[in-house]
C-alpha cells in the first residue's frame, strides 16, 4: 500500500487500496475517513499538478482525518497552499487550521524555488495575524521550528506578506511582532553556553532589513525600564543569549539602545514608516537635525538621548550622539545644554571646544551669573579643551 510502501505506520485493522475519483475532494476525504490508502502522488500527477485545489475547508479537513498529512502536503504544488492560506479564499478559522498542520507537517520552504510562494512562511505569519488563541514568543518559535526559520519567515513577510491587518487582537499582535523583531535582533545564534561574540549575533545587513520597509513603523527605543530588564537577560544568560532563553523570561518589545544605534547608524535615509521619535534621533545621529528638532525629542524621551549604560542619578548625553546635538542650527533648550554640561558627558575628539561651548552658551551665562561654573564637568577625548575654556571664561 502507498503509505506504508513509504514507510508510514497504517495502524492496526486492515487498509484497502482505493481507485475513486482523485478530482473529487469529497471522495478523498471519504476515503480517508473509510481507511482507504490513497496513491497521492497519483492524485498528483493526475490532478493536483494541473488543477489547483480550491475547497479549503474540505482540504483541511483531509488532512484532520489523514494518518499523515505530510505525504499529502509533498504532493500539493506550493502556490496551491498559499493560495488556500489566503483570507480572500479562505475565512480565517480554516486558514489558521491549515497554517498549523502545514507547520507541524510540511517540509521546509528550501524545497521551493519560488521566493513568493513559501507556505512554511505565509502559515507562519497567518497564525500571528488570525489565531485567536492566546499566542506568545516561546509558541510562535516552536512552530517556526527554531530561530533560524523565525527569522526567514519575518523576512519573508516583510518584502512579500500581502495580508497585514489582524483579526485576533491587533494591540496584542503587534506587541508580539515587536518581541519577534527585537529577539531576532539581539539574540545570539551560537550553541548555548558557548562565548558570546558580535559575529553570532544577526548580521547587521539582516538587521536592518528587519526595521525597515513594512515593519519599519514597529521600531521603537527601549525606554529606561526595557533598558534594565535587557541588562538582567544578557547578565542571566552569561552573555550568549540565544532565543531559547531569551522566549523564556521578560523580552521588551524595543531594541536596547546599543542595538538601536546600529540600526540607525546604517540605515543610510530616514524611514517615513518609522515612529516620529525614531526619525528624529536618526537626525540627530546624521548630524541633520536643527535644535528645534533636537529639543523636541528631548523633552518628549530624554532617554532616547542619554547614555542609559550610566549608572550617574542624572544620566549624560550618549557621546555618540553629541556630535549631531552640537552641529544642530539654532538654540538647544536650556535643560538639554545643563545636561551637556554638567553630568559627565564623554565628548568625542572630533566635537571643537569652541563649538561645544557656542552650543551651551545660554547655560553657561546662567552658570556664570549664578557663579556656579565649578559645577560644569565634562570628560571624555574632547573634554579637557572644553573645561579649559570654561576656565577661561571663569577667569575674566
Amino acid at each position: 500500500l502507498a503509505e506504508e510502501a513509504l514507510g508510514y505506520p497504517t495502524g492496526s485493522g486492515p487498509t484497502f487500496s482505493w481507485a475513486g475519483d482523485p478530482s473529487s475532494m469529497r471522495d478523498l476525504v471519504d476515503a480517508v475517513r473509510r481507511g482507504h490508502s490513497v496513491d497521492w502522488a497519483e492524485v498528483h500527477r493526475k490532478v493536483w499538478s494541473v488543477e489547483h485545489i480550491k475547497d479549503s475547508e474540505l482540504f483541511a479537513q483531509l488532512l484532520s482525518l489523514s494518518r499523515n498529512p505530510g505525504m499529502i502536503l509533498q504532493q500539493v504544488l506550493p502556490s496551491n497552499l498559499c493560495s488556500l492560506l489566503r483570507l480572500s479564499n479562505t475565512a480565517a478559522p480554516t486558514a489558521v487550521q491549515l497554517a498549523r498542520i502545514i507547520l507541524q507537517n510540511a517540509p521546509v520552504d528550501s524545497n521551493t524555488s519560488s521566493q513568493v510562494d513559501r507556505p512554511r512562511c505565509l502559515s507562519l505569519w497567518t497564525v500571528i495575524l488570525h489565531d485567536q488563541q492566546d499566542l506568545n514568543c516561546v509558541e510562535v518559535l516552536r512552530l517556526a521550528g527554531g530561530p533560524s526559520a523565525l527569522l526567514e519567515a519575518l523576512l519573508w513577510a516583510r518584502d512579500w506578506a500581502t495580508e497585514r491587518r489582524s483579526t485576533a487582537q491587533a494591540q496584542a499582535r503587534t506587541r508580539l511582532l515587536q518581541q519577534l523583531l527585537a529577539l531576532m535582533s539581539c539574540c545570539c545564534r551560537s550553541p548555548i553556553g558557548a562565548n558570546s561574540t558580535n559575529e553570532c549575533k544577526l548580521p547587521l545587513h539582516q538587521l536592518i532589513l528587519l526595521w525597515t520597509g513594512s515593519f519599519g513603523c514597529l521600531l521603537k527605543a527601549a525606554t529606561p525600564q526595557q533598558e534594565k530588564v535587557w541588562k538582567k537577560r544578557e547578565l542571566e544568560s552569561g552573555g550568549a543569549m540565544s532565543a531559547e532563553f531569551l522566549v523564556r523570561g521578560d523580552l521588551p518589545p524595543a531594541l536596547p539602545q546599543k542595538r538601536l544605534c546600529e540600526v540607525l547608524q546604517r540605515v543610510a535615509d530616514v524611514q517615513a514608516d518609522w515612529p516620529q521619535e525614531v526619525r528624529l534621533l536618526w537626525r540627530v545621529l546624521h548630524s541633520r537635525s536643527t535644535a528645534r528638532e533636537v529639543s523636541k525629542l528631548w523633552v518628549a524621551a530624554p532617554y532616547m538621548l542619554q547614555d542609559t549604560s550610566s549608572e550617574a542619578e542624572s544620566a549624560p548625553i550618549h557621546e555618540i550622539f553629541i556630535p549631531g546635538v552640537v552641529a544642530a542650527s539654532g538654540t538647544l533648550s536650556r535643560s538639554l545644554q545643563r545636561c551637556l554640561l554638567c553630568n559627565s558627558c564623554q565628548v568625542p575628539q572630533k566635537v571643537s571646544a569652541a563649538s561645544f561651548v557656542a552650543a551651551c552658551a545660554d547655560a553657561l551665562n546662567e552658570l556664570r551669573n549664578a557663579d556656579q561654573l565649578r559645577e560644569v564637568q565634562v570628560a571624555g577625548p574632547g573634554g579637557a579643551a572644553i573645561q579649559r575654556l570654561v576656565r577661561e571664561e571663569q577667569e575674566r
